[in-house]
């Protein structure tokens, strides 16, 4: 008798395939974007030339007033404000994209080392 999961992996075969190529190659499309953010992953963004992070508390695919899909990202931030971390909510949200994407060209990404450092460093480096 086959397991729930081996018929599901039957089922969806096709789409993990496509998605591990994907991944291998560094693109996505914008039907397997939530694979790149979940629960507790460091993603950035770019704003007004300034590289801002956060940590994924979810992630939802959402339709605007016009029928439009959007990723939502509500995150976790950290932040320094007087000489001290703080952690806020904030949310993200990017629009769908047709075709494949870099996944370093997406306005929100998952996070690198790189990015990590420079984060660290500018909130730390606004502390002491």
């Amino acid at each position: 008798m086959f397991s729930l999961l081996d018929i599901l992996n039957e089922e969806y075969k096709n789409k993990i395939d496509a998605f591990d190529f994907m991944a291998k190659s560094g693109k996505i499309s914008f039907s397997n974007i939530t694979s790149l953010f979940n629960v507790g992953t460091k993603f950035v963004t770019t704003l007004n030339n300034k590289l801002y992070g956060g940590i994924v508390v979810n992630v939802k695919i959402e339709l605007d007033g016009f029928g439009n899909k959007y990723l939502r990202i509500n995150s976790n931030i950290y932040y320094s404000y007087n000489n001290q971390i703080k952690i806020g909510n904030c949310k993200f949200t990017m629009y769908e994209f047709r075709g494949v994407k870099n996944i370093t060209d997406l306005l929100i990404r998952p996070a690198t080392k790189e990015d990590l450092i420079i984060l660290s460093e500018r909130v730390i480096g606004d502390i002491y």
